[in-house]
């Protein structure tokens, strides 16, 4: 069974993958029902989960989970393959990473010095926000991503959002000097 992929490259559960779950346990569905049935956890507080455990995506949710890897940044990564602290995103977002997903930070957005976090693993790295607009958990609208992205000046956006001719910075940063 595979697992969806969001455009974060972060697994997530589909009433699909829950059905299946009734009908064919395996390795990684059990991991989902362990993570279903966990208390919130907070991916900037490493001490949130147990030491043998990593504060991991449930949907919206973040939850402790068995850590049953230990990739590095940048290393090529899976489900759940990437060490406390960190997330398995899509290639996009990690320099040089060549395969579906790399291990990246997770950074506080809401810090003062959120750029600063991300450039001190990777100067190319941007703190992003983890959620989409107004669909955060409640306590966890600071919980960021480092990525390859572009800065407005005053938020972050994808790289991709870039001369796509919709203006997401508010400053409209995003579309000036792109070519016709």
């Amino acid at each position: 069974m595979s697992f969806p992929i969001d455009e974060r490259g972060s697994c997530f559960v589909t009433e699909e993958v829950q059905a299946a779950a009734k009908q064919q346990p395996c390795a990684q569905l059990e991991v989902l029902r362990i993570r279903r049935d966990k208390a919130d956890c907070d991916p900037l507080d490493a001490g949130s989960c147990a030491a043998e455990e990593l504060c991991a995506p449930y949907g919206r949710r973040f939850v402790c989970t068995p850590s049953v890897a230990a990739g590095q940044y940048g290393d090529p990564c899976d489900f759940e393959s990437c060490a406390p602290g960190l997330l398995c995103v899509g290639p996009d977002w990690v320099p040089g990473c060549t395969t579906p997903g790399c291990c990246t930070h997770y950074c506080d957005g809401s810090a003062t010095d959120a750029k600063a976090e991300c450039a001190g693993v990777d100067a190319a790295l941007l703190c992003h926000p983890y959620y989409f607009e107004d669909d955060a958990q409640p306590g966890r609208e600071d919980v960021g991503v480092c990525g390859l992205g572009f800065d407005c000046g005053d938020q972050v956006i994808p790289r991709d959002w870039v001369c796509d001719g919709s203006e997401d910075c508010e400053n409209e940063a995003d579309e000036l000097d792109c070519d016709g």
